[in-house]
């Protein structure tokens, strides 16, 4: 049989395709590297020319997702007809429905990422979010001061803060409800966290109370009911 040769973009698209269906089946350590070769059908060699490790693989993944879930901001940002609170909430919405949908291979992924094994990973990966949505929440501030919706003096000190709290945000809700299968925060602490957080938000942008309210409760409902009935997996394979 004449073997088919892909261009390395379709090849990993492809390989990016069955190791989220895997990882969302079977969990990250326990779905083996050569699991995703023989579902490809390609050699062993051609797998590690396009990625040298499954911690690269699984980099890879979630890289696709940010492109997806950054294509769709970008479109918001270009929109000329919406104030800042608009966009904001647009984005923060899109954002979330996006995750929510993906949130079976989401819980999975984010639990190999919070291992040991994959710390560095997970700490680039954080930098690399926060450089990505730091330019993004700046334009958008100094919109919003120019049409008057927030008071602040300093735009781009005040974007940097509102990414680290939005950081420590996800961080506390990941490692409440996602990392061991077992929920660590009841639906109404959940909620007073988030109120929490909408509260700091207005409070740093001087914006009206109920102006960004970017944290859909609803959806993070979904994510504590799917941590819960998802089986965190044991034991690693390479």
């Amino acid at each position: 049989m004449a073997r088919v040769t892909k261009s390395a973009e379709v090849r990993q698209d492809e390989l990016l395709d069955i190791a989220e269906r895997m990882f969302m089946e079977r969990g990250y350590d326990t779905t083996p590297v050569q699991a995703i070769i023989d579902a490809a059908g390609i050699a062993k060699g051609t797998f590690y020319h396009h990625y040298p490790s499954k911690s690269a693989l699984l980099d890879g993944v979630l890289g696709r997702m940010t492109e997806r879930i950054m294509g769709g901001i970008q479109m918001v940002l270009a929109s000329p007809g919406l104030d800042a609170a608009s966009k904001f909430k647009i984005a923060f919405s899109r954002s979330g429905q996006f995750k929510t949908e993906h949130r079976a291979v989401l819980i999975q992924m984010h639990r190999a990422l919070r291992s040991e094994a994959n710390a560095a990973l997970y700490a680039r990966m954080i930098r690399e979010s926060a450089g990505i949505l730091l330019p993004i929440i700046t334009q958008l501030i100094e919109q919003g001061v120019a049409e008057g919706i927030f008071h602040t003096r300093y735009p781009a000190q005040s974007a940097r803060i509102m990414v680290e709290i939005s950081t420590a945000m996800g961080n506390l809700v990941g490692d409440s409800i996602l990392v061991d299968g077992t929920p660590r925060l009841s639906v109404a602490q959940l909620e007073d966290e988030v109120a929490a957080y909408h509260d700091a938000v207005h409070r740093l942008l001087g914006a009206e109370p109920g102006t960004l309210e970017l944290y859909d409760t609803a959806q993070l409902r979904l994510w504590l009911e799917s941590a819960a009935t998802i089986p965190a997996h044991a034991g690693g394979t390479p």
